[in-house]
């Protein structure tokens, strides 16, 4: 995705915005994880398969009416996510329920890599809890998710000054709960 560009990005988006199920197969592809990332974060994760689901249909859907606002079209998906989750939050009978049987995979070997990455997780996961629901939100989705200033901006919508405000303030504290529990913060913000 090195190579793709905003313009192959509104190309494909005109594609898909027409009809063409090819272009969209590939918006999903490029964007599905990224989307199933950030919704595995806010929400339970038996979820996440029918919220990213939910969120590519809409989308799907919507996309005839998609209007440029200056920014990758993933900022957009990822505002359809946060309504999919507020409205499963509103209306949590809605869910379907499951009435066969499942069978459970067995569990996967975890490699070194993903164990470091789930201690790695659980380490700051704490002294992300004590950040404020705002800051949290806007740590996360600029530094977990890798959205950029405009980007968490139109998710959220506020102002980008509100988006870098927040960031300076979280990582602030983030860090000085890392300082006291003893972990090092990174330096790459």
């Amino acid at each position: 995705m090195s190579d793709f560009t905003l313009t192959d990005e509104a190309r494909l988006v005109e594609r898909a915005a027409g009809g063409d199920k090819e272009s969209f197969r590939q918006l999903y592809g490029l964007y599905a994880p990224g989307v199933a990332a950030f919704l595995a974060r806010r929400s339970p994760h038996d979820d996440v398969d029918d919220l990213v689901a939910e969120t590519f249909i809409r989308a799907w859907l919507a996309l005839p009416r998609f209007e440029w606002r200056g920014t990758s079209i993933r900022a957009w998906l990822f505002r359809i996510a946060s309504r999919q989750l507020a409205e499963r939050a509103r209306h949590p009978s809605r869910r379907e329920l499951a009435t066969a049987t499942v069978e459970v995979p067995a569990i996967p070997c975890f490699d070194d890599g993903v164990v470091d990455r789930l201690t790695a997780e659980r380490r700051i996961s704490q002294p992300l809890a004590s950040l404020t629901p705002s800051q949290r939100v806007v740590v996360i989705l600029r530094y977990a998710d890798g959205l950029d200033v405009t980007e968490t901006a139109h998710v959220l919508g506020i102002s980008a000054d509100s988006v870098r405000s927040r960031a300076h303030r979280g990582l602030q504290s983030l860090r000085a709960a890392l300082a006291t529990s003893g972990t090092q913060p990174s330096r790459r913000s």
